[in-house]
């Protein structure tokens, strides 16, 4: 609910003496000339009475008429001392915008900072590709350059045999390059202004600093179509054990991406560990959109990028890649995540609940990690995990819940795909017979006493029974399972409440043999 002007905070002491607010004059306009009135009045009997005590000063007791003149005359200036303080504040204020705002462009311009580095090189003219994969009459050279550098030697014979390379004669070249050192030093300055700002200016330029650090990132990390197209090429089933070749070039593709840039990295490091009055300012902007502000880092490259212990709630990451990212303990609550890739990505401990699930987690660590698939069947939301992928993803101990009305007749996560998932001891709340998921097919191995998964407020269907040893699985009295199907001796028969639920699960994850055993011996 909106604040009225009555109810908002002064913003300084002027405001509070009600200086600096300007009012309503429309109201009461019959009130301006009388006040007006009565204003000349008194100002006309200052002057007499100023007259006449300079009248007696001169003829009568001057000791008398002088105390009494300067008690007028202090009078008459202290109107034109106030309006003096009044606008030595203003402009003091004024002042300190000014320096602010010279801040925020100085930093600004240190974000562009570049630098021209030389080094000693050589071009050399080679065969496009090695000769058991040219034909015959393929003659199409390429030209690089090397530069001197431990690895000159070594990589002369990439391709071909030493005759089918062209040396050029050794020299400098100069090249131009970010630079990196005053980039962060600009970065730090604007993480500095925006917390000054939120500490003494009610957050007048925190999200002016949000937004410069979010273009940065997204102009100078940019997710570009080649790197997406290499991504999606791992878009397959590969276990991640295998030993097979496809493997191997995952583990490879893996293995050579880049590390983010310095610079990119502490702009990173600023947004993730924005204070919670940060984050309040942020919220309170509802003139930028229903929820408030949102970052946006939308189609940037997060490769291998340190989100461990973030706060992304609602930030607008679509399209961007998460690959082999450090996603830990993070929280990605209500954030925009649709076409987005975590390929091998580790997010232990994160929440995603009420994200735009879009997701790519294959070969993903999403253990103890919180989902949240709701009922929606919008064109182009995916906040029923209908784009998300989980295949060979490893979501040990996670929470999926589901929300929404099960007898709507709509499938809250058709095309959510957790082919091969390992999923012992996840939990599922709120499971019905409506959802059309890919499964794993078989959640744990009985044979090899693994945990399988926890029920809470489920309505199970054979289809999910008939993938998981219910013997080695978890439940209350809240879990509905299907005709004929034996229910285990282990599970609580009262519907308990989910910090009761949390309690047994506990005691049942940290060692099922001895749990399941204690209960059915009695």
């Amino acid at each position: 609910m909106p604040e009225t002007p009555d109810q908002k905070p002064p913003k300084d002491l002027l405001d509070w003496l009600g200086i600096t607010d300007a009012p309503n004059w429309r109201v009461a306009r019959l009130l301006g000339p009388i006040i007006a009135l009565i204003f000349f009045v008194l100002f006309a009997l200052a002057l007499a009475a100023t007259f006449i005590v300079i009248v007696k000063a001169a003829f009568g007791d001057s000791e008398v008429t002088l105390g009494i003149g300067g008690l007028i005359a202090a009078l008459l200036g202290a109107p034109f001392l106030i309006w003096g303080t009044v606008l030595k504040n203003t402009t003091v204020r004024y002042q300190k915008e000014g320096h602010m705002t010279d801040r925020i462009n100085k930093a600004v311009e240190m974000l562009g900072a570049e630098k021209t580095i030389s080094y000693v090189a050589r071009n050399i003219t080679h065969p496009a590709l090695p000769p058991e994969e040219r034909d015959y009459y393929e003659n199409d050279y390429v030209d690089r350059l090397q530069r001197i550098n431990l690895n000159t030697d070594r990589v002369k014979r990439i391709v071909g045999k030493e005759h089918d390379f062209h040396y050029g004669e050794w020299q400098v070249f100069t090249e131009t390059v970010p630079n990196l050192e005053v980039r962060i030093g600009a970065i730090l300055s604007l993480e500095r202004i925006a917390q000054d700002s939120t500490s003494h200016d009610k957050g007048r330029d925190h999200v002016r600093v949000m937004e410069i650090l979010c273009a940065y990132i997204r102009n100078n990390s940019r997710a570009s179509s080649e790197t997406e197209v290499l991504n999606h090429q791992w878009d397959r089933n590969i276990p991640p054990s295998s030993d097979s070749k496809a493997s191997n070039e995952l583990r490879s593709w893996a293995s050579a991406i880049p590390m983010p840039r310095a610079d990119i990295s502490i702009a990173i490091k600023v947004l993730k560990f924005r204070n919670k009055e940060q984050i309040k300012i942020e919220r309170s902007k509802h003139e930028i959109g229903v929820t408030g502000y949102q970052l946006d880092l939308s189609y940037t490259n997060l490769q291998k990028t340190d989100l461990n212990d973030g706060n992304f709630c609602n930030v607008n990451f679509r399209g961007s890649l998460f690959d082999k990212a450090m996603m830990s303990n993070a929280d990605f609550r209500h954030a925009n995540l649709l076409d987005t890739s975590a390929i091998m990505a580790s997010a232990r401990g994160s929440k995603f609940a009420g994200a735009n699930l879009g997701v790519n987690f294959t070969h993903a660590i999403l253990d103890e990690s919180e989902f949240t698939f709701i009922e929606d069947d919008r064109p182009f939301s995916s906040f029923n995990g209908r784009y998300a992928k989980f295949k060979y993803a490893q979501l040990h101990n996670a929470r999926i819940r589901f929300r929404g009305d099960p007898y709507s007749f709509r499938n809250w996560v058709i095309g959510a795909d957790f082919s091969n998932a390992h999923m012992q001891g996840c939990i599922f709340d709120g499971f019905n017979n409506l959802f059309e998921h890919q499964w794993p097919e078989r959640f744990n191995d009985a044979g090899k006493r693994e945990k399988g998964l926890a029920f809470y407020r489920c309505e199970l269907t054979k289809n999910i029974v008939d993938r998981c040893s219910l013997a080695w699985c978890f439940g209350d009295g809240s879990v509905t399972i299907p005709e004929g199907t034996e229910r285990p001796r282990h599970w609580p028969t009262a519907k308990l409440s989910w910090h009761d639920y949390k309690i047994q699960y506990e005691i049942w994850r940290s060692d099922p043999f001895t749990f399941i055993h204690s209960h059915t011996t009695r």
